[in-house]
């Protein structure tokens, strides 16, 4: 870490979530596990905390609210949790701390445009979009920049806005870097009055989409994002409908490659369009895990298989050598003695237990179902580094309700004294996401989901 970076990182934040005598945790085992989609996901929530007024993050020296920024952009920097660090909020009348630093463009969300107004290629694409929208008989109202006032007095001003079989829709342009606090309020207050509200970008420089602004976007929208050029608006045009491209990332695997992700393109209409943002999401989510599961049994359906009847009559990690070894080769993941000694087999055993009581719906089979995930919850809690699991567990307990309703008071007590440990968390879930989510592709998106190192490629048509 260079001297600028350490001199803006927090060693411990006060996290008001955990209890009492446990709300001190490190800094780095707070950031450091988190994948992008994680980071992403904890961003939004501490910003959604602090608007509410219940910050979720505490300075431990004055006791002022923490959000978690993105560190310097440099082509060595992580974009996920290693990347980032805790800052103050901007805020002139906070008592004097040593911790505190300079308000950023970010901070302020004061970064659209670097303050120099509207861009020529913001203007062309919203009045293309409003020309694409004319073309089709079933949208009216269709209106560039106008005021969208609310029962109580606030107000937005989309790009573009029209109406579209009796649904509201607002547009935003988004080519420039935008605040996660500027994306986050729009999109409570289009929700809260019942107006679609979608995020639009171009395809003249797609390499943008792996800037911090647009992964906020698409990231928190099950991997997805539109996209609008002269392709799509000369279609509009043919077929008098609006349409626009829709980029998705997507899991490839391709041995002897790691699992890794690209960008997938397609155009898509209204129905898409209309898609509530919570159903957009959930619907991105599952797609992903189609996708993977499909790939994974292409590639390895003998060999997950037989792993998943090993896990389901209660055998050892070593059980599964040849086709964890088989697997592991192709995809470069880490080897099975490597493994055992890191606490997988533990680990494996529990997201099956939690798997099978999550989706076990027999009244009768149910109360063997917990039994077995309480049986492995007490193991995983216990294996010697179990403190480098605890985010893994938070996060399958935030993904399913019903796991975290079932743990013991015990339980969660081990579990938050892991996650508030004085020790230093090492990468051991980072080492075996691919195979865990080989495994259990329902955690694929969370432990796998990135920006794409290549941007989209789209087709340009032919001018001839």
């Amino acid at each position: 870490m260079n001297k600028t970076l350490k001199s803006r990182a927090f060693e411990a934040v006060i996290d008001t979530t955990m209890p009492q005598g446990q709300q001190v945790r490190l800094a780095r085992n707070i950031l450091h596990p988190l994948t992008e989609v994680g980071l992403s996901d904890l961003r939004a929530d501490v910003r959604t905390a602090y608007v509410a007024g219940h910050p979720r993050f505490r300075c431990p020296g004055c006791n002022e609210p923490l959000f978690v920024a993105q560190n310097p952009a440099s082509p060595d920097t992580p974009r996920d949790g290693r990347g980032a660090h805790f800052k103050h909020y901007s805020n002139a009348d906070a008592p004097p701390c040593p911790q505190r630093t300079a308000a950023n463009l970010r901070d302020i969300g004061a970064v659209k445009f670097a303050g120099l107004g509207e861009g020529a290629d913001h203007f062309n694409l919203k009045h293309m979009l409003a020309f694409c929208l004319s073309q089709d008989p079933n949208v009216t109202d269709i209106q560039i920049e106008r005021q969208i006032r609310a029962l109580d007095g606030s107000w937005r001003q989309p790009d573009v806005s029209f109406v579209l079989h009796g649904q509201a829709v607002a547009v935003d342009v988004q080519l420039a870097a935008a605040s996660l606090s500027t994306i986050l309020e729009r999109g409570a207050f289009y929700a809260a009055n019942k107006i679609r509200h979608i995020w639009i970008t171009d395809t003249d420089n797609l390499d943008r989409l792996s800037q911090l602004a647009f992964r906020d976007i698409y990231l928190g929208m099950g991997g997805r994002i539109f996209a609008l050029d002269a392709d799509v608006a000369a279609a509009c045009v043919e077929q008098s409908r609006i349409q626009l491209w829709e980029l998705s990332i997507m899991p490839r695997l391709a041995p002897p490659l790691p699992l890794h992700n690209v960008w997938e393109r397609d155009v898509v209409d209204q129905e898409t369009i209309l898609m509530d943002p919570a159903a957009r999401k959930a619907n991105g989510q599952k797609r992903y895990r189609q996708a993977l599961a499909s790939q994974v049994g292409q590639h390895f359906g003998a060999q997950r298989a037989s792993m998943r009847s090993a896990l389901a009559e209660g055998k050892e990690l070593e059980w599964m050598r040849p086709e964890w070894t088989t697997i592991a080769r192709q995809i470069k993941g880490r080897d099975i003695d490597t493994a055992i000694t890191q606490g997988v087999g533990a680990v494996l055993a529990w997201l099956f237990a939690a798997e099978a009581y999550a989706s076990c719906t027999e009244p009768t089979a149910r109360p063997f179902a917990l039994e077995a995930m309480l049986q492995a919850t007490a193991t995983v809690l216990t294996v010697r580094n179990a403190k480098d699991w605890a985010p893994l567990i938070e996060t399958v307990c935030k993904m399913s309700p019903q796991v975290r309703a079932a743990l013991t008071a015990g339980h969660r007590d081990q579990l938050n004294a892991l996650l508030a440990t004085t020790e230093g968390v090492t990468p051991t879930i980072r080492n075996h996401a691919q195979m865990l989510s080989v495994l259990f592709h329902w955690i694929g998106f969370q432990l796998l989901v990135k920006a794409p190192r290549f941007a989209p490629h789209i087709q340009r048509r032919s001018s001839h």
